[in-house]
């Protein structure tokens, strides 16, 4: 077994180095320091420069067809580059709040592969493998520390470090689909836990070990051929570079350590030649990206489903001076829309999915890139799969704006006899169409105005938006809740009231579909009472003003 010895590539010290990166093209050593949400680049002819993203920063992997980075940030994959970061995939929706992106490499296909783990002390250690090429897909569920990934020089096989199993896996590939099997443990990791890793021009792998003070070259059947020592206990990763890849980079963490090259960069003379890195591809097509881009998903211009003719439809909408709109909406579910007219004319595009519209008759079945004019006057209707995006051009005003007037101390009497008169009746009940054809006259008399439905985390998102800090003579909230005694429905109603409480919030006006004994049970234990209510049967629909303790 062979045995070297690294040297500190300068005294400068960082929290959590990670991701070397060394690109020929441009003679440019890169690697990141993930807390401080920094992408940092060094030349060989001196010249150094930084990115600094607004927020963590899991890996940065040099861009095929530019100079920049796509770097997996804690939420969301960002072109980095000198000339500024932008978002391209917003990744809130497949990580749970406490997540972030870990390590990260490109395919030789160019696709983006990156794994998540967690960022704090309080949860359990999960984590997932993904892969981006215009949309996101999950590979390898249930990881701990998602970290070094290496393909071999035939790219039939892909290699795959999870620190907390002490272990590296071997897994087949497929290129042309990106998709991985076959998982099986191809060695592993005694006194540490493996990291970062690179290949070299012999399928051999070189493994940081985080607290181990090392490096360990592996055969492609798991024998150790060569120890590299590093004066730092916690390695994270290692890449070869300089002008014959032979240099090996390696990058610690000095992150709650003291030791003198804790935290450094360090390089070592090795005989074997590595590759240059694979590069990231930014797909050109935008038709896959999964969710509409992040500037367009301004909350000024959110239209919930709850406020949707048909629900379950999520969006944003856009008004232009001469007061034609153009609406870009995800639908949460299968959906049929009922057959109706406009007085103006609409365009339509359908982005991922199935929409089939119905003109006059006339069926239309539309996918992705397609098109359809539907005139003024025209009737229409039709039905949507479950997560198709669509945008649509209005001749006029299709989305009517939310309102959010004023509460006052004085409304509460007429608030109260215009719910008794319009739907308290003794002994009559309104189905879930007679209540929405009156929210706008309740919407008009509320500040506050909140609608959760059992199967949309996403309303429930939308709601805590919408709390807020405006003043007002009477800090009140109307909610509607369909769902409170079960599962997700219960947790974001307990979410949404949670939120009113810290923000002042003293009355909420509730309706609820989950009977008295429900409700009740979540908001006594939220510090609510019920001082006034408005029928008698434990187990029905129920309306009662809530106050706090």
């Amino acid at each position: 077994m062979k045995e070297y010895n690294a040297l500190p590539l300068s005294g400068k010290k960082y929290r959590l180095a990670e991701s070397p990166f060394y690109d020929p093209r441009y003679s440019r050593l890169s690697w990141v320091d993930i807390p401080e949400g920094k992408i940092y680049s060094r030349y060989d002819d001196g010249r150094e420069e930084v990115i600094v993203l607004n927020g963590a920063v899991g890996a940065a992997v040099p861009l095929r067809d530019q100079r920049g980075f796509l770097a997996a940030g804690r939420d969301g994959l960002y072109i980095a580059g000198n000339d500024g970061v932008s978002l391209l995939y917003d990744l809130s929706g497949v990580y749970a709040p406490y997540l972030r992106s870990n390590d990260a490499k490109a395919d030789p296909a160019g696709r983006l592969w990156f794994g998540s783990s967690c960022d704090d002390d309080v949860h359990e250690a999960q984590g997932a493998l993904y892969v981006y090429d215009g949309t996101v897909r999950m590979m390898q569920p249930d990881t701990k520390i998602s970290n070094g990934m290496a393909w071999s020089l035939s790219h039939d096989r892909f290699f795959f470090s999870d620190s907390l199993y002490h272990a590296v896996f071997a897994y087949d590939y497929d290129v042309q689909s990106g998709c991985i099997s076959g998982r099986r443990v191809l060695f592993g990791v005694q006194n540490g836990l493996p990291d970062g890793m690179c290949i070299d021009k012999n399928d051999d792998l070189w493994v940081a070990v985080w607290g181990g003070s090392r490096v360990e070259c592996r055969s492609d059947k798991g024998e150790l051929l060569a120890v590299v020592n590093v004066p730092a206990l916690n390695v994270t990763s290692c890449a070869f570079g300089g002008d014959d890849m032979r240099t090996l980079y390696i990058t610690t963490s000095g992150d709650g350590l003291g030791g003198e090259y804790d935290g450094c960069l360090f390089y070592c003379r090795v005989d074997a030649q590595g590759l240059a890195p694979d590069t990231a591809v930014v797909p050109r097509r935008t038709g896959t990206l999964g969710a509409f881009p992040a500037f367009m998903q301004r909350s000024e211009n959110i239209k919930p489903s709850w406020q949707q003719n048909t629900p379950d439809i999520e969006g944003y909408y856009y008004t232009a001076t001469d007061g034609s709109q153009m609406a870009f909406w995800t639908y949460k579910s299968d959906r049929v829309s009922a057959e109706h007219t406009h007085d103006y004319d609409e365009y339509m595009t359908v982005v991922s999915g199935e929409y089939t519209v119905t003109i006059d008759g006339t069926e239309y079945v539309l996918h992705a890139g397609d098109e359809l004019f539907i005139p003024k006057g025209s009737l229409q209707g039709g039905r949507v799969t479950k997560g198709t995006r669509s945008i649509h051009a209005f001749g006029g005003e299709r989305v009517k704006p939310h309102r959010m007037t004023r509460y006052s101390s004085g409304m509460k009497d007429k608030v109260t006899d215009f719910l008794g008169a319009v739907f308290l009746e003794s002994g009559k009940t309104f189905d879930i169409n007679g209540r929405h054809s009156i929210y706008n006259e309740i919407e008009a008399n509320f500040e506050y105005f909140i609608c959760l439905e059992q199967k949309d985390d996403i309303i429930g998102t939308a709601a805590l938006k919408r709390l807020n800090d405006t003043d007002c003579e009477l800090k009140t909230l109307y909610l509607y809740s369909r769902c409170h005694g079960q599962g997700l429905g219960r947790a974001l109603a307990r979410a949404v009231i949670e939120e009113a409480k810290n923000r002042g919030f003293e009355r909420i006006y509730l309706d609820s579909m989950s009977g008295y004994e429900r409700a009740m049970k979540l908001y006594k234990s939220l510090g609510f009472t019920a001082t006034e209510r408005y029928n008698d049967n434990d187990k029905a629909d129920v309306f009662m003003v809530l106050e706090l303790i």
